[in-house]
């Protein structure tokens, strides 16, 4: 049962948050803030005003001596690869194993005949000299990596400088607008394809304490602290309320209010790993948000969302608990996840819902796994790939519920239906780049200037044999439909233009599937 609180609609008047601050916090500054906008004059302030000040804590992975090579193809941002060590402090689980077995068992990304010649060809070594198979690692050792490494490309969008905001002279806060589909920190696949080193390498821009930050699917407004003093009077403005941001987002159905909807439903993570969120009334971290809509189109809707509180994923799964999930998010709003219902007011599948583990319910062009296991053994087998922390089944019902969803989500990762899902959602008007209107033509024969087949799907790296997919489709490079508009203080603010999905004009494409949860959730209301 919904408690009644967490769900209220406000008039426009009220103001859901105090935005005074307290008598006791520090003074922050109150002058009005100047803006540079000028893109000439903001890397020259940053690159000599702020020289020296950076901020150790936020060294991305890059080696200092290394600098990227970036090529742009076929609207991809890629980095050219590079040899990377990487450095890795002995843990205590790893003492008394071998080099070899440790590499073979707690980095999958290479089988173990790689291994065994990277230890003796000295690319692995141990506190810096050359180690031996049988070597078995002690307390306080130092083990090092040299590899050929392969960023995954990000899309070729840029970084819009928004304006250099000064509130005083030692106090400036960078406004930039991210674009969809590019990580804001270096992690995992990504290094030089990242927000931070494009800024540092394409840009000039160095010093910066990144205070807040966008998942990679999102786009829109940053703001970025230039010193440790302005990174910790931003941090006071968020804790005293004194932030206001506002998204964007285009909703799946009718918003059903055409006042403001508060939702305080509380939210916890069910999944560390695969960052999946959900509303959990017992154990979630409160949290509140306002929804405004602007205006509906067929069967979706645009809405204006201001977060009271900064938890992950908030707006998306608070819209998902409501019934309106960003129509096309790729974990929130599916179906295969999360059942026809997608979720909605606390409704989670069970393993008698006809779909779960349908592998093949959003392929846009109708390509079939042709799994034709059914479903109660398709989740006693997908219960094994679940970390074993995940794994065991609590004797909470709620517990398993969130289980079951869990190992949906693990069998959309491991058959890379997540770019299935997103792929139904490209139109030629809206991803033109992503849009296959003809084959290839198998009689060309040309090569790049690299010196792959541009017919061949994927090419050998020379230097370590890796397979490159080429133009291969990827979820991030779309992105979702949701925008970080604006950010302010209470003497600075940030805006960005409204994006071609939120305007009334924008023809949004929904799959039938989704339709069909449309008509579902609604049926569902009424009971």
């Amino acid at each position: 049962m919904t408690p009644i609180n967490s769900i209220s609609s406000k008039k426009r008047s009220e103001t859901p948050v105090s935005r005074q601050e307290s008598p006791k916090k520090k003074k922050l500054i109150n002058d009005p803030a100047e803006y540079i906008t000028n893109l000439v004059e903001v890397k020259a302030l940053l690159s000599s005003r702020f020289d020296g000040s950076s901020n150790p804590a936020q060294k991305s992975d890059a080696s200092a001596e290394q600098k990227p090579t970036y090529t742009i193809e076929n609207g991809l941002r890629k980095v050219a690869p590079y040899w990377y060590r990487y450095i890795a402090h002995a843990k205590e689980r790893w003492f008394g194993r071998t080099v070899l077995e440790v590499f073979s068992s707690e980095f999958k990304g290479k089988d173990s005949s790689y291994y065994s010649q990277a230890i003796q060809t000295q690319k692995i070594m141990v506190n810096g000299k050359a180690t031996t198979l049988d070597y078995s690692i002690k307390n306080g050792d130092i083990i090092t990596h040299l590899m050929h490494r392969h960023e995954s490309p990000v899309p070729n969008k840029k970084i819009k400088i928004l304006s250099l905001a000064k509130l005083s002279e030692s106090c400036w806060f960078l406004g930039i607008e991210k674009p969809v589909g590019i990580p804001v920190h270096p992690t995992g696949k990504f290094n030089f394809n990242s927000l931070l080193e494009i800024l540092k390498h394409e840009y000039g821009i160095h010093n910066i304490f990144i205070s807040n930050r966008l998942d990679r699917l999102v786009s829109g407004v940053m703001v970025v602290p230039t010193s440790r003093k302005a990174a910790q009077i931003f941090a006071r403005q968020l804790e005293s309320n004194l932030v206001n941001k506002t998204y964007i987002c285009r909703i799946l159905g009718d918003f059903d209010s055409d006042s403001p909807v508060i939702c305080n439903a509380p939210i916890r993570t069910i999944a560390h790993k695969l960052s999946l969120n959900y509303v959990d009334f017992e154990n979630g971290k409160p949290c509140s948000t306002e929804f405004t809509k602007l205006f509906s189109s067929g069967n979706t809707s645009v809405v204006l969302c201001k977060p009271l509180t900064g938890r992950t994923h908030q707006i998306r799964v608070h819209l998902q608990y409501l019934g309106f999930p960003i129509v096309n998010d790729p974990i929130y709003c599916n179906p295969s996840v999360w059942g026809i219902g997608l979720g909605t007011r606390g409704r989670l599948p069970d393993l008698n819902e006809e779909f779960l583990g349908n592998e093949t319910y959003f392929s846009s062009d109708g390509y079939s796994l042709n799994n034709k296991t059914s479903t109660k053994d398709l989740h006693s087998e997908l219960k094994n790939t679940v970390p074993a922390e995940e794994n065991e089944m609590s004797k909470d019902t709620q517990r398993s519920i969130y289980q079951t969803v869990i190992n949906n989500m693990q069998n959309q990762i491991r058959n890379n239906l997540l770019s299935t899902f997103s792929e139904a959602f490209i139109t030629p008007n809206n991803y033109p780049r992503l849009h296959k209107t003809s084959a290839p033509n198998l009689n060309n024969n040309s090569s790049d200037e690299l010196g792959k087949n541009a017919n061949d799907p994927k090419y050998n790296c020379p230097d370590c044999d890796y397979e490159e997919p080429r133009d291969s489709f990827d979820v991030e490079e779309m992105g979702i439909w949701l925008h970080a508009l604006s950010y302010s203080g209470p003497n600075w603010s940030f805006e960005t233009e409204t994006p071609d999905w939120a305007k009334p004009e924008y023809e949004a494409n929904v799959p039938d599937f989704l339709l069909k949860s449309i008509e579902h959730i609604q049926n569902s209301a009424k009971k």
